[in-house]
């Protein structure tokens, strides 16, 4: 409905109704944390082998949780909701809620960062709650400011198409928690999880993340960045628990649905009907499916807080939502998810690059609008890559020992692959098959479809030839497929084509499920063993880079995958795993197998030193059990057949010694000095 059309005070009255139900839902989220906080603590043990059905925790399991992870969702995006509101509203559902994402992103980070440069304690429960609520109760006042001031505010839920999205949006993060509720809360963290809890967990304390390396931050590389906010939100709202690092994906998830709607619907002949709707969520639940059962470079399980599944949503929610306003024209909304983008991967600046590119030989009048915007956005990621990485991290650190600069890109481009043919269902399946088919289906597709198809194409194939790619890199050309299909729906009217797609995208969920789903805890079984001085936790500003200096002989308790060992056969395991489990569940000094004290501090009655460093040293109480421990892996076929890869095809290290490639670019006359001869 137009808010032109409205009497004078309905404004007013659609404030007053938006701040009671956004205050109820609040009210649900900040109860429902203790149902969160109870899952996340309920079996600090042995997992049952069917956690789900014991009767007693059915009413927490199945409505208590989803009801509180749905209404936490709604707390995370209110102060951008009325933000959004209090500037006029926005007529789309989709618009709105991909809108109120990004200003409750740059509002909560510009708050916490105003708290913190003032002085404020850290920002963990209380302290995040008390200004996050102030912000709302801030907002909500500028809300009704402007309603009473009768200015005129779009509403986009008023229709019944609107209302109906705005559900969609509620049910994708609860049939996400239900169907993955084990793994969201009970599974134990890979490597690439622990990297993102500490990352998230840091910005109680600091501006900037910090990360368990050697210098504590990252360079844009790799990007990793803006993940951590959403991390640190969670972490606040339910404490270091391993569900904290998954959550955000149920933030993102609705959002990104929010994302593909608006794409498909822009400029298009007729909007989607509710058949369609549900194909959609079928085909992202089926992404979704595929990157948290699959997508890790852990040998022993796929972690949701791993890139593939929580923070590569975030980067293509990121890339939709910048090709959505560089189609509208938005520039400013454009640039700031850009921005946002950038900082979660580089992906978004290759995707900016191939979109000016496919806009070339697209006909039509928007040719140079699409060109100059995207000039700017590369304009701008190369002005925030020469701040961050040129500018400001030389000096607050070294910067040679912060990791993936935007160099390290160039390294993964020298060796090539031509035959890896099973790379295309990376990409099809996950999308639920027939999105991906149909950027073959060139006549049918408007000019809009046809220059995200090129880009896809491009973006691809860039991935496709490099040898050694995981199945994260793919998921852009996983989702915005989908867009492409359903644009020339739109335009039509197929009655095959929900169907269908809704057939295929649950036939691709069965496919991406493996058929042995165990949820693997054995860090925490290694972890509960270890004792550790006091105040060498990861808890604390020094955080997890100072911890796991100070801790580094227990690096030579377990191998590591670089250190060339058959995980199938023999424990890999890092000290930031029995960090993070010794710190929650370790074992006082006199009873535990493993202790690590400082280099010159006296060795333990009763136990053997096994390794040390210039700061540290481990003790094993029983040669025996620790011989067990290594060599008594857990199983390492977690994925689905259809995403089954081998450790050389995602490691250099181990791949390039295998042979695992076609062409080694640093071979070829002319082009080896960009490499280096090797």
């Amino acid at each position: 409905m137009n808010g032109d059309a409205e009497p004078p005070r309905s404004p007013l009255r659609r404030a007053s109704v938006m701040l009671a139900v956004t205050a109820a839902a609040i009210a649900v989220a900040l109860l429902g944390r203790r149902a969160l906080l109870r899952l996340a603590t309920l079996y600090p043990d042995v997992l049952p082998a069917h956690p789900l059905a014991k009767a007693a925790h059915g009413g927490l399991f199945f409505i208590a949780a989803p009801l509180a992870v749905v209404t936490t969702v709604i707390l995370l995006m209110t102060p951008g909701a009325l933000l959004i509101m209090a500037l006029g509203g926005e007529s789309r559902a989709g618009t709105f809620i991909v809108k109120s994402f990004a200003a409750a992103f740059g509002l909560r980070v510009l708050a916490d960062s105003a708290a913190k440069l003032a002085g404020l304690e850290p920002l963990a429960a209380t302290a995040f709650l008390r200004l996050d609520l102030g912000m709302d109760v801030a907002l909500a006042a500028l809300l009704l400011w402007r309603a009473w001031r009768g200015n005129v505010m779009a509403w986009p839920f008023a229709s019944p198409e609107g209302r109906r999205r705005l559900v969609w949006c509620l049910v994708i993060p609860a049939i996400l928690v239900v169907a993955l509720l084990p793994r969201f809360f009970w599974m134990d963290l890979t490597d690439d999880g622990l990297e993102a809890l500490a990352a998230g967990r840091s910005l109680v304390w600091h501006l900037i993340p910090r990360y368990p390396n050697a210098s504590g931050f990252v360079g844009l590389g790799i990007g990793m960045i803006a993940m951590a906010y959403p991390i640190h939100w969670f972490v606040a709202l339910l404490g270091p628990y391993e569900a904290a690092a998954r959550l955000p994906i149920a933030l993102y998830l609705p959002v990104l649905f929010a994302v593909v709607l608006d794409l498909v619907e822009w400029q298009s002949p007729r909007a989607l009907r509710a058949v369609e709707e549900g194909a959609i969520v079928l085909a992202l639940l089926a992404f979704a499916a595929a990157m948290c059962f699959n997508s890790s470079y852990s040998p022993y399980a796929a972690d949701i807080s791993s890139p593939g599944a929580s923070f590569e949503t975030l980067t293509v929610l990121c890339i939709g939502a910048t090709i959505l306003f560089l189609w509208r024209g938005a520039t400013a909304w454009m640039l700031a998810f850009v921005v946002l983008g950038y900082f979660a991967r580089p992906t978004e600046l290759l995707f900016l690059g191939l979109l000016l590119l496919a806009a070339f030989p697209v006909a039509g009048e928007d040719r140079r609008g699409w060109m100059t915007r995207a000039a700017i956005g590369i304009a701008v990621c190369i002005a925030v890559n020469i701040a961050y990485e040129h500018v400001y991290l030389p000096h607050i650190a070294d910067v040679s020992r912060a990791g993936f600069g935007s160099s390290s890109i160039l390294a993964r481009l020298q060796y090539l692959t031509l035959t890896d043919v099973k790379r295309v269902l990376f990409a099809a399946v996950p999308g639920g098959l027939l999105p991906f088919a149909w950027l073959a289906v060139w006549r049918r597709q408007d000019k809009w479809a046809r220059q995200l198809t090129l880009a896809i194409a491009a973006y691809f194939l860039f991935f496709y030839v490099q040898a050694f790619a995981a199945l994260h890199h793919f998921v852009p050309a996983m989702v915005l497929p989908i867009v492409v299909f359903w644009r020339s729906q739109a335009r039509e009217t197929n009655r095959w084509a929900a169907p269908v797609a809704a057939a295929l995208a649950l036939l691709c969920t069965w496919l991406a499920v493996p058929a042995r789903r165990v949820v693997d805890r054995t860090p925490r079984g290694i972890g509960r063993e270890v004792a550790r001085n006091a105040g060498d936790g990861l808890a604390g500003p020094a955080g997890a880079s100072e911890s796991m200096l100070r801790t580094s002989a227990l690096r030579d308790l377990f191998p590591k995958i670089s250190d060339h060992v058959d995980p199938a056969r023999e424990l890999v395991l890092t000290h930031l795993a029995l960090l993070y489990y010794a710190e929650r569940f370790g074992a006082a000094p006199d009873s535990a197998l493993y202790v690590v004290r400082p280099l010159r501090a006296p060795a333990p009655a009763g136990m053997v030193r096994v390794a040390e460093d210039s700061v540290s040293a481990v003790f094993v109480r029983d040669t025996l059990r620790w011989q067990w421990d290594r060599t008594h892996p857990p199983a390492t076929d977690y994925r689905s057949r259809v995403f089954a890869v081998p450790a050389t095809a995602l490691f250099p290290f181990l791949g390039v010694p295998a042979g695992r490639y076609d062409i080694n670019l640093a071979r070829i006359p002319g082009i080896w000095r960009v490499f280096g001869r090797r």
